[in-house]
């Protein structure tokens, strides 16, 4: 099931026996605010993992010239093995 960072900050509250916030990016709560950062860690991590995550996959295309290549995405991480072909 996926959830948001609200609701998975929120449902780890209620586990906590925490107040439970109605933000999670805009807050000035100190507790809300580390499991912010945490989530982000764990969420660096799991992308950081040698599995290719299906939700993450997109198709996209580099275009060259006698210059070099085009800029990559902002959301680009790294290329899947065995998929650099000419289509």
């Amino acid at each position: 099931m996926a959830m948001t960072l609200l609701q998975l900050v929120q449902a780890t509250c209620r586990e906590l026996a925490l107040a439970v916030p109605n933000a999670v990016a805009t807050t000035t709560d100190q507790q809300v605010l580390q499991m912010y950062a945490l989530a982000s860690d764990v969420g660096r991590e799991l992308i950081d993992l040698p599995h290719d995550w299906q939700a993450l996959i997109t198709e996209g295309s580099l275009t060259t010239d006698a210059t070099g290549y085009s800029a990559l995405p902002s959301t680009y991480h790294r290329m899947i093995n065995r998929t650099q072909w000419d289509r």
